[in-house]
Parts: C-alpha cells; sequence; structure tokens
C-alpha cells in the first residue's frame, strides 16, 4: 500500500519557476541564470557591463562606479523601461507554457535593477570612506528610471525591492566558465563567474561564487532530510535508520569543507573593496539616515523606506539545519533572535514555505521523539549540529578577519550589530548540542560510538571557553581585533582548508 508523503517530499509545493526546493536541486535554480539581459534591454546590460570599479584584473582600467559621480549622469542618460518590465511581469502572471522561461527573465532583471540601484545609492559611500573603514554617506533617493522597474519586478517575484542574496548577488548571478564539466568540478568557485560585479576583482568573484559552490551539495542534504522523515513517520519500517541521518552527516561535512576554501577564495583584506556596495537600509542609519525614496513608486508615495541588505545570512543551509535539528528551539529569547527571524522574510516565498513546511513535518512526524529514542541516532544528530556549529564558527572567524580587522563599520550587511549576531546563534548550537549528547547515553552506545560522544563534548567545551573569552574582549569597545581572533588558538578554521 503506497504511504502518505510528508509535505516536503511534495516537491512542486516549492516550484516558483525560478526555485524547485528538494532533492534534485537543492536550495540552487532549477536552471543557470541568465548571463545578460536580452536585446531590448540592451542600454541596461551595457551599463551594467561597464559598472564595476575596475574593469580588468590588474586593476588598470576604471569602470563606472571607479569615477567618482560618473553613475549619476549614467543613470540621468538611461531609458525608462518600466513599460517593457511590466508587459513581461504581465505575461509571467497570466501563466501559460513560458511560464519558467518568464520567471527566469524577471529574475534577471530583478538582478540588473538591483545591482544598479545598490551602485547609484552606495558609490558615495564607497569613494566617502574614511579613517578606520568608515562609510561615507549614501544617496537616499532612488531615481524613477532605476526605482519603477525594480519595484515592477520585484512584486512579481514577490521579494524586498532591494538587492538580495537568491535573485541578485549569489544564487541568481552565477556563469559557468566551462559548462562541459561534471560534479564538483563544475560547481567549484573557480569555474564560476558573476553575471555582474561591484568591484570587478577576483576577490568579489572568489567570495560570492564559493556560496554557489556551497550549495551544489544542498540537493543531498535535502534528499537525506526527506529520507530522516520517511523514517520518522512510519516507524519499525525502515532497514537502516542511521543510513539518512549518515548522509545528512556527510553532507553537512561537505558543506564545510567547501566553505573553508573561502579562506583561498577571498583575501580578507580586499573585502571592503565591494562589502559598501551589498550594504542593506535597516540598521544603517549612518549611510540612509531615514531610508531611501523610491521616486514614481506610488505605492511608497514619498515614504522613506528600509529594507535588509544581501547577506550570507539569507543562505538557506543552515536555516534549515536549524528548524530540522531542533537548532532553532534553543535559540535565546533577545532582539538578536528577532533580527534571525526576521531575515527569513528576505527570501522567496517557496522558501519561506519550505521553512514553515519543514518545522510542520518535523512535528507531525514527532522527530523529535524519534531522535531521542534511539542514543545511535541522537549521537548523529549531535554530529550534524555540531557541523552547524562548525559553519557558525567559521562565519564568525571571517568576521573577525574580513570585517573587524579592516572597518569599524559596527552594522552588518543585512543590518545586525556585528559583534553580537553570530554567537548569539552559537550558543544555540551549543545548546543543542548538550540537549543531543545527553541523550547519547554511554550504556546504549558501542565503544567506539562513545568515544566519538566523549571527543564531541571535549571539543563542546573548548569552543563555549573560546567564545566566553572573545566576549569578554569585545566588552571594551577599543577591542584589539588581532586579539580577539588569537582566542581561536587550536580551532583555527583555515588550518582546516
Amino acid at each position: 500500500m503506497a504511504t502518505a508523503l510528508t509535505r516536503l517530499e511534495q516537491e512542486d509545493r516549492y516550484d516558483d519557476g525560478v526555485f524547485r526546493v528538494g532533492r534534485k536541486y537543492g536550495f540552487l535554480p532549477q536552471r543557470s541564470p541568465l548571463k545578460s539581459l536580452p536585446s531590448p534591454f540592451e542600454p541596461v546590460q551595457n551599463l551594467l557591463n561597464e559598472l564595476p570599479v575596475w574593469l580588468d584584473d590588474e586593476q588598470t582600467i576604471a569602470g563606472i562606479l571607479g569615477q567618482k559621480g560618473r553613475i549619476v549622469s549614467c543613470v540621468e542618460g538611461l531609458k525608462n523601461f518600466s513599460s517593457e518590465v511590466s508587459e513581461i511581469v504581465d505575461m509571467l502572471q497570466s501563466g501559460g507554457t513560458q511560464y519558467r522561461d518568464l520567471a527566469r527573465l524577471t529574475q534577471s532583471l530583478f538582478r540588473a535593477y538591483s545591482f544598479l540601484a545598490s551602485s547609484y545609492l552606495l558609490e558615495s559611500s564607497y569613494h566617502e570612506t574614511g579613517a578606520g573603514g568608515m562609510y561615507g554617506r549614501a544617496r537616499n533617493r532612488l531615481p524613477a528610471t532605476l526605482a519603477q522597474p525594480l519595484v515592477l519586478a520585484a512584486d512579481a517575484l514577490g521579494i524586498s525591492p532591494w538587492l538580495d542574496y537568491h535573485h541578485a548577488y549569489s544564487l541568481g548571478n552565477f556563469v559557468f566558465r566551462d559548462a562541459t564539466l561534471h560534479g564538483e568540478d563544475l560547481w567549484h568557485w573557480t569555474n564560476l563567474e558573476m553575471a555582474c560585479r561591484f568591484s570587478g576583482t577576483r576577490d568579489e568573484v572568489g567570495f560570492i561564487m564559493l556560496h554557489v559552490q556551497i550549495n551544489q551539495h544542498t540537493p543531498a542534504l535535502l534528499g537525506s532530510m526527506q529520507d530522516i522523515l520517511r523514517d520518522a513517520s512510519h516507524k519499525g519500517v525502515a532497514e537502516n535508520p542511521a543510513g539518512p541521518w549518515q548522509r545528512l552527516l556527510r553532507a553537512l561535512e561537505h558543506i564545510n569543507r567547501s566553505r573553508r576554501e573561502m579562506w583561498r577564495a577571498s583575501r580578507p583584506e580586499r573585502y571592503n573593496d565591494f562589502r559598501v556596495f551589498i550594504m542593506g537600509i535597516t540598521g544603517n542609519d549612518s549611510l540612509f539616515g531615514s531610508g531611501v525614496i523610491y521616486e514614481g513608486v506610488n505605492q511608497f508615495g514619498e515614504r522613506p523606506m528600509q529594507f535588509r541588505g544581501q547577506t550570507g545570512a539569507q543562505d538557506d543551509i543552515i536555516p534549515a539545519c536549524d528548524i530540522f535539528l531542533g537548532i532553532d528551539d534553543a535559540y535565546p529569547t533577545n532582539e538578536l533572535t528577532t533580527y534571525l527571524e526576521d531575515l527569513r522574510q528576505y527570501r522567496p516565498p517557496v522558501i519561506q514555505k519550505w521553512f514553515v513546511d519543514a518545522r510542520l513535518d518535523r512535528e507531525a512526524t514527532r522527530l523529535d521523539d524519534f531522535i531521542s529514542s534511539q542514543p545511535s541516532i541522537a549521537l548523529i544528530a549531535a554530529a550534524c549540529v555540531e557541523q552547524v556549529t562548525l559553519f557558525r564558527i567559521g562565519h564568525w572567524q571571517f568576521v573577525q578577519k574580513y570585517i573587524l580587522q579592516h572597518t569599524r563599520h559596527a552594522t552588518a550587511t543585512g543590518g545586525t550589530p556585528i559583534t553580537s549576531w553570530l554567537p548569539n546563534q552559537i550558543d544555540a548550537c551549543f545548546t543543542r548540542m548538550h540537549q543531543l549528547l545527553d541523550k547519547a547515553t554511554p550504556e546504549n552506545l558501542s565503544p567506539s560510538e562513545t568515544r566519538w560522544a566523549m571527543e564531541m563534548r571535549r571539543r563542546l567545551i573548548e569552543r563555549e571557553g573560546i567564545l566566553r573569552d572573545q566576549r569578554a574582549l569585545l566588552e571594551d569597545p577599543t577591542f584589539d581585533p588581532q586579539a580577539v581572533y588569537a582566542r581561536n588558538v587550536g580551532h583555527e578554521d583555515h588550518l582546516n582548508v
């Protein structure tokens, strides 16, 4: 007799024409993004081609952003394509056989106009960056030429009209250098190029395309989650209940292995070359004041609008694991957790729906009870949480090296406080690891499993001590970033590349 599918197995629930979330594509787009806009939008594409600060790898030929104030005259001379974008959006919303092609085109239009909007508004911040890496003031009025097409495309995709992670800067912005390669070679950051860029440097490309490389492992990640939920919903049916958990752990290990290549892909001292262009409005009053006015957009009127900026925290891997592994139940009740939950709204609606359904499936299958009843499964689940912890600790070390040592701008691109945001989530991982290791009772484990549990607990205690020491240093407003990073001794992320 056929068994009922869990929500996450019904993958047509998470298909918007651009993304189809599940075991085939993971969190990646179901088709590669368009490299450039079609001919009717040639003036926009020409502007994007000339946009980066540097147009060559030797950094000898300056593009539009490399010439102070030039972006203003370029935008003033650009035709307003809002009627053309509106026509495409109308066809998209009518459905039909061209739905996926139109969704892909709408995504590329959103990418184009969000890049131009951020460039126009933040170019002054880039050129007026002062001592200590403090950014200058941004412009806070977006001309109708950019604002109207941007809002039309954003509304059609169900997202905010600001540079985002999924459709614009990262997952919707990759181009294969050699599309004939396969597997990890195809998805390696060295085989990926950006369709649109800000600084134009190899460091920007490596930094952003590394995020795409990481997501090549999400089909295996989500497939193992589906299998685990199926086993949990039909207790006693699975011949090897540990199997899908082991696959989940391997997928997370592959994700961390790819993530660590960031230390090779992009130099910390070059991050500030493009970071200013991906700043959001929310939380950045020093740049935007009360917000940005979108000229000619009737639904906004003349009200200053605020949106969070694109950030790696908008990637879907870690939130998915937080929900699936019960880490989100360990979040502290504070403003930082509120920021985390707010960031989930800055994702395509189908991915937001996947998050909701993942929690519903976890509750409906009583997955937590399933884990607690089997100490060996609880041990593997603890190992999975350790991999999530390592991801966040690695990210925290990136912050220390790439940001704290090169700028005192205290707000992250997503608008969150930079020195307390990640430690808040690391705390939740620590709590969940303790809970799961407590379920992995030694009397019900093999000798090798017992040694594994003991090693995990030892590493957990060491990491808790490191974070405690770093927080103490950060309490001093004049903290030394190098001293903060030095506390990672014995757990340096870059040594595992």
